[in-house]
């Protein structure tokens, strides 16, 4: 499930970012037929109605389907930015229509596939709001004379969010994350409604939504794609998993590297200067690392920060500042890094070390941080072929230099710095050329290969 072509096949938006988004659209309208669904029936949850299902890639982005496999509710999820009118919107307006061609049915027409679902359940979800979507021909000429009119064949409408809110934003912040809030609302409603004290839990909220899309989600992905299905995940599912009470952290830590992309990337929207691939490979690489297993995706983020406490949990480690100053500022700048080993190699094979350290560039803050790597063996056993330590701020140091005692004589002389920087000489190493290097003298040294 993480090898390079599994990422690839399963990538099969623009980024993987905007299915994430078409994901928790996904959990969200489930979310809301399980609310009005318990409303109905005194918070019994029949077997029957637990077995229904989003069925993810379908005939479209999304079916809601009952336990026979009809669908409820068919939906098509389009993250178009700055897409307005609705001429953007002719696929999802525009029915699909096939032909028999010497007895094979191909697609005529293209356009949102209506066979099979209810005439009055067919939604299109928008990152903006869509003028006079809902407006006849005629409406639509009057309002908005010098734009194209595409008649709605298919039937499809607008889903409306909240009253007279007709699309949700894609996510900018975790603050800004409007999906998220809307599941929120419903998430506390179920549990107000089964009457469980996970109510009360302030952070159960987002650990539920963070394992569904970090976890369940994503391994639904995964298993269908290998086998060649469509990711399928039953109400009852989400049930057990909203119901849960021990979740997995990491999927909290995965969430602030998602929300990190997602705000650093906006910056870059409108940037020009960057080649059309390279965010497409960043988002790919950041997605190979969200995609690990929780221990391989805990280890590569302790290795980012040597120095930290053993027991310090993955989150608190985390600093969403330095993921983007230092993690993403280099992906974009100079491109990706061996994941194996964490390094950048030149065209000297120079091997540079990524970090996420960060602390002033002065020789007591310089001392305090080497004593803590000096105790760190597993930073040491990575470190051993590489020259260059890149940090946020310390540069042109060597780490070990000034630490180390002199040796004159036969007898070790106490170096002035080991005494300012309190670094006892059992916590001294041999390689005393690694050095310090900071984002900007990085990206001049590397460039971009």
């Amino acid at each position: 499930m993480n090898n390079n072509n599994n990422i690839i096949n399963r990538n099969a938006t623009p980024t993987w970012s905007g299915f994430m988004h078409q994901g928790k659209v996904g959990l969200l309208i489930a979310l809301r037929e399980i609310s009005k669904f318990i409303d109905s029936n005194t918070r019994n949850l029949p077997q029957k109605y637990s077995e229904y299902t989003i069925n993810y890639e379908n005939a479209e982005d999304f079916d809601i389907t009952d336990n026979a496999g009809n669908a409820i509710s068919r939906h098509q999820v389009k993250a178009y930015k700055n897409k307005t009118s609705i001429n953007d919107y002719e696929g999802p307006r525009t029915k699909e229509q096939t032909t028999n061609i010497k007895g094979v049915k191909k697609i005529s027409t293209p356009g949102f596939r209506t066979n099979g679902s209810p005439q009055d359940q067919r939604f299109l979800h928008t990152v903006t709001n869509v003028e006079g979507f809902s407006l006849s021909e005629d409406e639509y000429k009057q309002d908005f004379p010098r734009r194209k009119f595409v008649e709605n064949t298919s039937g499809i409408q607008l889903y409306e969010y909240e009253k007279d809110t007709f699309f949700c934003p894609l996510t900018t912040s975790e603050d800004q994350d409007s999906i998220r809030q809307y599941c929120h609302i419903e998430i506390k409603a179920i549990l107000r409604k089964m009457q469980n004290t996970l109510l009360d839990n302030p952070t159960h909220f987002n650990q539920f939504f963070n394992s569904y899309i970090a976890s369940t989600l994503d391994s639904k992905i995964g298993s269908a794609h290998v086998n060649s299905k469509h990711p399928q995940i039953s109400f009852s599912e989400i049930l057990e998993l909203l119901l849960k009470e021990d979740y997995d952290f990491v999927n909290d830590a995965k969430n602030t590297l998602i929300v990190c992309w997602e705000e650093f990337k906006s910056d870059y929207d409108q940037d020009q200067d960057f080649e059309p691939d390279i965010i497409e490979k960043a988002d790919s690489f950041i997605y190979e690392i969200y995609n690990k297993t929780s221990q391989d995706f805990e280890n590569i983020f302790r290795d980012l920060y040597p120095g930290a406490k053993k027991d310090e949990k993955l989150s608190n480690i985390l600093n969403k500042q330095l993921i983007q100053n230092i993690l993403l500022e280099l992906l974009l700048n100079i491109g990706i890094f061996d994941l194996k080993t964490l390094t950048y190699h030149d065209t000297d094979n120079v091997s540079y070390m990524m970090s996420l350290i960060s602390t002033l560039n002065k020789p007591m803050y310089v001392g305090n941080l080497v004593e803590k790597l000096g105790n760190d063996k597993n930073f040491f056993l990575r470190i051993f072929n590489s020259q260059y330590l890149i940090n946020e701020n310390i540069t042109k140091t060597k780490i070990f230099e000034n630490i180390i005692d002199d040796e004159i004589n036969g007898k070790y002389i106490e170096n002035s710095y080991r005494k300012e920087w309190r670094v006892r000489r059992e916590d001294n190493i041999l390689i005393n050329d690694l050095e310090f290097i900071n984002v900007e003298d990085a990206e001049k040294k590397l460039g971009t290969f």
